[in-house]
């Protein structure tokens, strides 16, 4: 199952004719589900966007118990004037090459697997592209598992 979880949900269908209805049982593997948005200044070369996309997927899958196929991401390139951060609060120091990722996921993952992803993202991020942990800002916005829809208008999880 590939480090998804999974729920029984029951649905009841309509009657035979005879007023008799169906029940039929389902099962939805519940999935760790993260969307991604990376956003940092423009004029990195595409090899480099695709790093620091690995780089923050493959943390996911490592510690936050995601899919390895459970990938969607958007990369968002700004000018100078359109990304704004103070360059020292919490106590570090930002450079030019600041990376904000946000990313959406299911809730219910503890403090500690948080601050282990946020340690493994920059970590390989440092490796990856050799981007300083100071110029990573990491912010994570959990939602309830009815809240994806994955296409056919259908609310996957729910």
């Amino acid at each position: 199952m590939a480090g998804g979880r999974r729920c029984a949900a029951r649905s009841s269908f309509g009657g035979d004719g005879n007023g008799l209805s169906m029940a039929r049982q389902s099962v939805v593997e519940f999935r760790a589900v993260p969307f991604v948005k990376l956003f940092l200044r423009k004029g990195k070369p595409p090899e480099y966007l695709r790093s620091v996309a690995d780089a923050v997927h493959d943390a996911l899958v490592a510690q936050a118990n995601v899919p390895k196929d459970d990938r969607f991401q958007v990369i968002q390139e700004l000018d100078d004037d359109a990304l704004i951060a103070h360059p020292s609060y919490g106590g570090v120091n930002r450079s030019k090459d600041l990376i904000i990722i946000e990313i959406t996921l299911n809730a219910g993952r503890t403090v500690d697997i948080k601050k282990n992803l946020y340690a493994d993202i920059a970590r390989r991020l440092q490796d990856a592209a050799d981007v300083r942990p100071d110029d990573v800002l990491i912010s994570l916005i959990e939602v309830t598992k009815e809240n994806w829809s994955f296409g056919g208008g259908r609310a996957t999880y729910a």
